[in-house]
């Protein structure tokens, strides 16, 4: 009877395993050249095309891409904001409302946005690749949390969520793989000048998403200090403006 128990117990193992592991998503880096993103995700985002409503109401096209997997939803929003309904004639009393402060307070504007959602933990300055950015942690209403990042890059705005079940780690390992890619795919780390913050020179150590090519550095000219740097793209690559290729499971630490 021992060794049929025995027996028993290896078959559902063998059986069982096939199912756990169909259940597994499969991680990728999903790289989108379109709109200037590269994340990890568990497997190919719903891409859904929305209109992104600015402070000032103007309609902005935009991207929203998801991806759900045991519980967790990872949201990125791409906001393009090129166009806009103001202009410079627009307030010109108050002077505000023009397409330039529409742009540049398009952080500060989403940002307003999410903590009304519920209850903030955390809120403040974000860098990604030296480039500015808002960073707030909220518990929602429903217990979850959400961690959010936004950015403004390219005259495009990024809002990153990251919604955890109640009681669960957060999505760290997600908000930590977000890159912003330049037109060679290329996502760059500038340069603090201290001034301008960033300067848009590149350094030399950045990096591209795999099979995207390669960046180097040759640093500001001697007759334009502030010029930006060489990038060196791989015309080889040939890839499509979205692309996806595996990336490793990312380990979320115990509880």
């Amino acid at each position: 009877m021992g060794c049929v128990r025995i027996l028993a117990i290896v078959l559902a193992i063998s059986f069982a395993s096939p199912a756990f592991a169909a259940d597994q998503p499969e991680w990728i880096e999903y790289v989108n050249r379109e709109d200037r993103f590269s994340v990890n995700l568990p497997g190919l985002p719903k891409i859904e095309e929305i209109t992104y409503v600015s402070e000032y109401g103007s309609n902005w096209k935009a991207h929203r891409y998801t991806s759900q997997h045991d519980g967790y939803t990872y949201r990125l929003t791409v906001a393009d904001m090129s166009t806009s309904s103001l202009t410079r004639d627009n307030e010109k009393f108050r002077n505000v409302g023009r397409p330039g402060n529409e742009r540049r307070g398009a952080m500060a504007y989403a940002a307003t946005q999410f903590r009304a959602t519920g209850k903030v933990t955390f809120d403040g300055y974000e860098e990604l690749q030296v480039i500015p950015g808002h960073k707030l942690e909220i518990v929602l209403k429903d217990g979850r949390r959400n961690i959010v990042e936004i950015h403004v890059y390219d005259k495009r705005l990024f809002i990153l969520e990251c919604i955890s079940p109640k009681g669960q780690v957060p999505g760290y390992d997600v908000q930590s793989s977000l890159a912003l890619l330049d037109p060679q795919g290329v996502a760059q780390r500038y340069v603090d000048g201290d001034y301008s913050f960033p300067d848009h020179i590149p350094l030399a150590n950045s990096f591209a998403p795999n099979g995207l090519g390669t960046a180097e550095s040759a640093g500001p000219t001697t007759t334009q200090q502030n010029a930006r740097s060489a990038i060196v793209a791989d015309p080889a690559a040939g890839l499509p403006p979205a692309a996806a290729r595996p990336a490793p499971a990312p380990a979320r630490p115990a509880q």
